[in-house]
């Protein structure tokens, strides 16, 4: 199923969180078209989804990235697990060809700056 405006997409599911990223032609407009995504998936009301969800447009969607990855914006913070869950996420959206451009450049910078960071801070 498509969803008017939603260029690309990748969904990561974690024991605590889901996370849509996606590349819209219009924000309002895509964030209107993932809430009717979840909505229809999970037989939900969009009601019941406004007060659950966060929404990061533009940069503070990449800095959001960036922190999850890094495993900044985790429970627990500087663990893992996150990242694995993240690249596996990135694995399957190149192999249903659900990223672009856009996303592929954002989840690799996302992925090296997880690297950098562990690497350079305690």
């Amino acid at each position: 199923m498509t969803y008017e405006g939603v260029k690309e997409s990748l969904i990561v599911s974690t024991c605590n969180r889901v996370e849509i990223y996606a590349c819209v032609q219009d924000s309002a407009t895509g964030v209107d078209r993932i809430k009717q995504f979840i909505s229809d998936y999970h037989g939900l009301s969009r009601e019941s989804l406004d007060q659950s969800l966060y929404v990061y447009p533009d940069a503070q969607g990449v800095r959001h990235t960036f922190r999850v990855a890094s495993s900044l914006d985790s429970m627990v913070v500087g663990e893992a697990q996150i990242l694995g869950q993240l690249k596996d996420a990135y694995d399957i959206s190149l192999k249903t060809k659900t990223t672009s451009t856009i996303l592929n450049k954002l989840l690799k910078k996302a992925i090296s700056v997880a690297k950098r960071v562990r690497t350079e801070t305690n």
